[in-house]
């Protein structure tokens, strides 16, 4: 329900064919994997999904409705780790998610 400017810098509004992918992506996730999850509006009219689990935290960005780029990060074990990952993969996306709530 985000309106065009609703950043106040001119973002649009988030996609709705983005929302559905993400919603689509997000149906497919079992109940342990949505824990610490949080949607994300971006200012480039997508969405991003983020989980953070003491120092890990893992982003996925939507950059389409069949693209993510994911960032994984856990200071501790010098983890930052950057990749694009076709929505389409939701094996690699599920491990992906189980990094980061597996400590």
């Amino acid at each position: 329900s985000l309106e065009t400017n609703w950043d106040q810098f001119g973002a649009p509004p988030v996609d709705m064919k983005i929302i559905l992918a993400v919603s689509n992506l997000v149906n497919d996730l079992s109940q342990n994997q949505l824990r610490n999850l949080n949607l994300v509006p971006i200012a480039n009219g997508t969405l991003q999904l983020e989980w953070d689990c003491g120092p890990r935290s893992l982003e996925i960005e939507l950059e389409s409705c069949s693209s993510t780029r994911y960032l994984k990060w856990d200071p501790r074990h010098g983890v930052e780790e950057e990749g694009v990952l076709p929505l389409a993969d939701k094996q690699s996306i599920s491990r992906l998610i189980k990094w980061v709530l597996d400590d």
